[in-house]
């Protein structure tokens, strides 16, 4: 019951104010599996969250899908992310086309819970460098 309060009923409120909800990601991402389906019934995609995995392309367009955070908090310095953003960009590279994986950050700024503009610069060049392309997620969709 409280997750029906939590998160389905609040969910006309915002399309009746013209906000088209397509996606969900789990506060925190904790979540148990049953809850996948019940979110799938009102959303398109619904997305965990610390785990880096590959997924093709068109079965992203309705579905559950883990994904990388990129956040400041988890990275001492600028280094230590161009690093680990490489070894998981490398691993991407070496699947077959069409396969994507998720990042996310909650914002673009300075703070822990974010990802610096210049960090968001290496993740472009790492990426660029291994001839990969960026996606938002309604592009998948």
């Amino acid at each position: 019951e409280d997750f029906y309060e939590e998160t389905i009923a609040p969910i006309e409120n915002f399309r009746s104010q013209g906000y088209g909800l397509t996606s969900f990601a789990y506060p925190y991402g904790l979540y148990e599996d049953w809850m996948n389906e019940e979110l799938l019934q009102h959303y398109e995609t619904v997305r965990g969250a610390y785990h880096f995995m590959g997924y093709y392309k068109d079965a992203l367009k309705k579905g559950f899908m883990e994904a990388y955070p990129l956040d400041n908090v988890y990275f001492e310095s600028d280094e230590q992310f161009r690093e680990k953003v490489g070894e998981l960009l490398d691993v991407l590279a070496g699947c077959d086309n069409g396969t994507v994986a998720c990042v996310y950050s909650h914002a673009i700024s300075g703070g822990d819970w974010c990802i610096t503009a210049d960090r968001l610069e290496i993740l472009f060049q790492e990426a660029q460098e291994r001839d990969l392309v960026f996606y938002t997620f309604q592009e998948l969709q």
